[in-house]
């Protein structure tokens, strides 16, 4: 029977693509159950067998014989007969949803770190609400009639042995049609498989431009830009209409052919039966007893059919899900390294952006050690923000290493790590959800007195309790219903809380007015003063009096790294040098002048402010 039965779920149940560990666990788990659920499957297989029995014990032995008894007996045990396998039932359906189960517990761990790191790699901003609408399309397979369907049709051989028991012509039409159905099952897989992977795709498109909409509504609408942005809105949602046309059709027309051919194919036997019993072949309860059976038989296939589309969703979702995670290696396990205390190592380190083969960053080297403040500093366009991302262990590195306390980045655990790093975006990035949430990184059961302490670091608390409600206001999708400066306070907050080693800060100061330039300053100096290393990445003339090192990036490479007034004085002596050269050069060096240029500005904007506090 197991033989029979598994070519009938194969294509949908275990000849699955399971390339990652997850995937593997999850069909490993499940098919520890296969046993149990294939026995249930055969015995409720028998359901049509024990129908047919006791209609032809009703028509050719009750009746005739006159027996009300035999009538009443024969009712009652096939009453007990329908409660056996309704319960049968019943436990194989909490069987088939317990592999979904199993397959959601495997699987959702770590869906969302895989859909975003996917979708930062491709840059594409691809809707990570995808994976979440496979798992639901994979449980809710399992959980519905339609997986059960699936095992259901492994009835038709016992069904064809019974009939042929009856009558072999009878048994020889009932095979044909289940024969032809299997023609139509899997033409309308072929049909209907292409469109639906086509609409999941335009779906995720329509998902992006709508969330574009709602996200930049005030660009779309002060740049005159909504006609347009509705005219794509309605293109893409023309092409998914088709596509749904195009499969609504497909399946509407299949499931109806599947269901007309069954009705064909009951006419066929019934006719057939009628027949023999005409002729004094077979007595009225065959014809009555092989119509019936012939129904059982064939209803699951046509109703297969009529669902296909949420088996074939399932089956695609899978696929996706098992190439997403594949592709994304799961985080190795590491030791719980000591807090680090000490120090800050770059070496040699080159950084590139996701998905990106060439380095925008390459070659860079120093050291910092507690208490340092580093003011990152360069042209627009040189790696600022991106050894920003580099030191908070957001971009990996492609050569080099980023060591804390010696131990590279790559060594630690990352939730571990992220507790020892602050970090503020130049996007800010605020999550949806209260003010006190944000500042606590969303930590449950966050210490209410450690996300106050962050915001006075931050010198955001008076800003917040001013909000409507205070720190139990919602920020919104991106911080979207709190102003600039309001947004970037509270996130500063954030990346101070729970008093990190280690500080990055990306364009800190851009939405700030002068009291909170000097609000930023006291919080920058607090964490020195505890031991922290802050690194500010931005615009010199708004930070650079508060470092002590200075790094300038320029084409990718640092130009300068070292204390505040030698990297003046050296800024100031090259420059010299440089122009000592334009002269005798003719002033055709004109790439030199630029780099004068832009030596000069940097000199003149920050270390020289601050030899001035010196």
């Amino acid at each position: 029977m197991r033989k029979t039965i598994l070519p009938l779920i194969t294509p949908v149940m275990l000849k699955l693509p399971a390339t990652c560990s997850e995937s593997l666990q999850a069909l490993s788990s499940a098919r520890r159950g296969l046993p149990g659920l294939l026995t249930l499957s055969f015995v409720i297989a028998l359901f049509p067998v024990a129908t047919l029995l006791f209609l032809l014990l009703i028509f050719d032995v009750a009746i005739p014989g006159r027996s009300g008894a035999t009538l009443t007996g024969l009712f009652f045990l096939y009453i007990a007969v329908l409660a056996v396998f309704f319960v049968l039932g019943t436990l194989r359906r909490r069987m088939l949803a317990h592999i979904g189960d199993i397959v959601q517990s495997h699987m959702m761990p770590r869906i969302d770190e895989a859909t975003a790191h996917m979708a930062q790699a491709s840059q594409s901003g691809s809707d990570g609400a995808q994976s979440t609408r496979d798992l639901d399309a994979i449980q809710h397979f399992f959980r519905s009639r339609t997986a059960a369907l699936w095992l259901d049709m492994g009835a038709a051989p016992i069904a064809i042995i019974t009939i042929l028991f009856v009558h072999p012509w009878l048994a020889l039409w009932l095979l044909i049609a289940l024969a032809a159905m299997a023609a139509l099952l899997w033409q309308s897989t072929i049909r209907m498989e292409q469109p639906l992977r086509d609409a999941v795709g335009m779906t995720t498109r329509r998902q992006a431009i709508s969330e574009s909409g709602r996200t930049h509504h005030e660009v779309l609408r002060a740049l005159g830009m909504k006609t347009q942005a509705r005219r794509v809105w309605t293109i893409v949602n023309q092409s998914l209409a088709q596509i749904w046309k195009k499969m609504d059709s497909s399946h509407f027309w299949l499931g109806t052919g599947a269901r007309m051919l069954m009705f064909a194919a009951l006419a066929i036997i019934i006719t057939m039966g009628a027949w023999f019993t005409v002729t004094d072949r077979a007595s009225s309860a065959v014809t009555i007893a092989a119509g019936i059976l012939a129904w059982m038989t064939l209803e699951p296939w046509v109703l297969t059919i009529e669902s296909l589309p949420q088996s074939l969703a399932a089956r695609q979702g899978w696929a996706r899900l098992d190439t997403l995670l594949a592709t994304v290696a799961p985080d190795t396990q590491t030791l719980n390294l000591p807090d680090p205390k000490k120090k800050l190592e770059c070496q040699t380190a080159a950084v590139t952006a996701p998905a990106v083969r060439r380095p925008i960053l390459h070659g860079i080297t120093f050291d910092l050690s507690a208490g340092d403040i580093l003011g990152v500093i360069g042209p627009a366009g040189c790696g600022k923000s991106t050894l920003a991302r580099a030191l908070a262990g957001v971009w990996p590195l492609m050569a080099g290493k980023i060591r804390l306390d010696g131990a590279a980045l790559d060594q630690w655990d990352s939730e571990r790590l992220a507790a020892h790093i602050g970090y503020l975006p130049q996007t800010i990035n605020l999550i949806d959800g209260t003010v006190a949430e944000n500042i606590a990184r969303f930590e449950p059961d966050a210490d209410p007195e450690k996300v106050v302490d962050a915001a006075r670091k931050a010198h955001a608390h008076d800003l917040i309790v001013r909000l409507p409600e205070g720190y139990n206001t919602r920020v919104g999708p991106d911080g979207g219903k709190l102003s600039a400066s309001q947004a970037q306070r509270v996130a500063l907050a954030r990346a101070l809380y729970g008093d990190p080693f280690l500080v990055v800060l990306d364009e800190p100061t851009a939405h700030l007015d002068t009291p909170g330039m000097q609000a930023f300053a006291d919080s920058v100096n607090a964490a020195r003063d505890r031991g922290a290393i802050v690194i500010i990445a931005g615009n010199a003339n708004n930070f650079i009096s508060l470092a002590n090192q200075v790094l300038i990036l320029r084409d990718g490479t640092m130009s300068e790294f070292g204390e505040r007034e030698a990297v003046r004085q050296r800024i100031s002596e090259k420059r010299k040098q440089v122009k000592i050269g334009i002269v005798k050069g003719g002033q055709n060096d004109d790439t030199a002048a630029k780099n004068d240029d832009e030596d000069e500005n940097v000199s003149r904007r920050a270390p020289a402010e601050a030899s001035h506090e010196d």
